[in-house]
């Protein structure tokens, strides 16, 4: 025995009420309330799946039909018709959205492959760019190069001299070296040399000392006194060759004092000459030992002209030097 249909409907606000069979719906009817093509039905009991029983409008319903008979024929076939529509716009909207991507897939590669175009002409020109720029500096090291290599060879020149030059002062160093111990060893034997040489120059200048001082006391000068004039001197001996005289007398005169030393009488010898020293005779006399600065012959004349023990007159004439 099968079981009855039970028809569910579902108001408008979502509520749902409790089924009624088709013998139900169709009293309703009878009574005045019938059903809306639109409301919502759900069969149950009478389906084969479950799949079916869902909520479909009340007009999908066959046996419901005569519940809204004037929607049957005309709205049914507007529902269709509209339906059919809907299809339609479905289909073409879908054969729009497949065209447009049918170009699109068309379109990007289009433009893929145009920008591709593009930036490989960019990239051709900033190759070629990059090209010539390699090539430039390519050019210019290779130009830097040929700088370094003749820089290169001029300093290998150079070093070359150099180290010539640097062989040759070598060589001159150890022959320096050589000469300088051969210097050394000479210098030990001319250090001795020196010394005697030193020693010998010593007793030389002593002797050449000794020689060219004059005496304190010459012979015969015990025995001449002094002129009691200040400005007199007393002839005591001469050396008239080599310019020397040796007088007394009261009047003291400094190394170096330019004299003037007269005979008396007017054709009297005139001499000049210079103190070499003067000595302290006590009692007031002082010798002292003369020289003519210009020694020659005529001066000499003059000197063997002056006789030992004779009176001189004498005059201060310069500091000298």
């Amino acid at each position: 025995m099968s079981v009855p249909a039970i028809y569910k409907r579902k108001t408008k606000s979502g509520v749902e009420l409790p089924g009624v069979t088709l013998e139900e719906l169709q009293a309703m009817k009878r009574a005045g309330q019938k059903l809306q093509p639109d409301e919502s039905i759900q069969a149950t009991g009478v389906r084969s799946f479950v799949s079916d029983e869902k909520w479909l409008p009340a007009s999908d319903y066959p046996e419901l039909a005569d519940h809204f008979p004037s929607v049957v024929g005309r709205e049914l076939i507007e529902k269709e018709v509209k339906r059919t529509r809907s299809i339609q716009l479905y289909a073409a909207g879908a054969l729009l959205v497949c065209l447009l991507a049918a170009f699109l897939f068309w379109w990007q590669p289009y433009r893929d492959a145009d920008d591709a175009r593009g930036n490989l002409g960019r990239v051709a020109g900033e190759l070629e760019s990059a090209r010539k720029g390699a090539a430039d500096r390519v050019a210019e090291l290779n130009a830097m190069l040929a700088e370094a290599m003749k820089r290169q060879a001029s300093l290998e020149a150079e070093l070359a001299g150099e180290k010539q030059k640097a062989a040759a002062a070598t060589d001159r160093l150890k022959r320096t070296e050589a000469s300088a111990r051969k210097a050394k060893d000479y210098g030990a034997e001319a250090s001795a040399d020196v010394a005697e040489l030193r020693s010998t120059v010593i007793g030389l200048r002593e002797r050449l000392s000794v020689t060219e001082q004059l005496p304190k006391f010459w012979p015969g000068a015990e025995a001449l006194r002094a002129p009691a004039d200040s400005a007199q001197v007393r002839v005591v001996s001469m050396i008239p060759n080599r310019g020397y005289v040796y007088v007394v007398g009261t009047t003291p005169y400094a190394n170096g004092n330019i004299l003037l030393l007269r005979q008396s009488g007017l054709f009297g010898t005139r001499v000049h000459v210079r103190v070499l020293n003067t000595y302290d005779h006590g009692n007031g006399e002082w010798g002292h030992a003369l020289q003519s600065p210009d020694m020659d012959e005529a001066s000499a004349k003059k000197l063997t002209s002056l006789g030992y023990g004779e009176t001189l007159e004498v005059s201060f004439v310069s500091a000298g030097r």
